[in-house]
């Protein structure tokens, strides 16, 4: 990448990401975020998952990270419907 153009929506991934992440240290203390923020952890480690598959030269660090991705929407999926049954 030659210029700055990615960098607003860079900055604006990463506030996202401390959001989300403050509201699931919050959640240690306040138990009823917890389902939210594990729903919010399922989508987007979903989602994270799903962009690898799309790319068409994954190394092995990004197969890593799409398994690894994966796996923890997973866990997140099967707390959410073990907190909702």
């Amino acid at each position: 990448m030659q210029t700055d153009d990615a960098l607003p929506i860079i900055r604006e991934h990463g506030i996202g990401n401390l959001a989300a992440g403050t509201a699931g240290i919050v959640s240690l203390w306040v138990p009823s975020f917890v389902v939210p923020v594990a729903l919010i952890g399922a989508i987007a480690f979903g989602a994270w998952g799903a962009l690898h598959v799309a790319s068409k030269t994954r190394s092995l660090n990004e197969n890593i990270a799409m398994a690894s991705d994966f796996w923890l929407a997973a866990v997140l999926v099967a707390y959410l419907v073990h907190s909702w049954a």
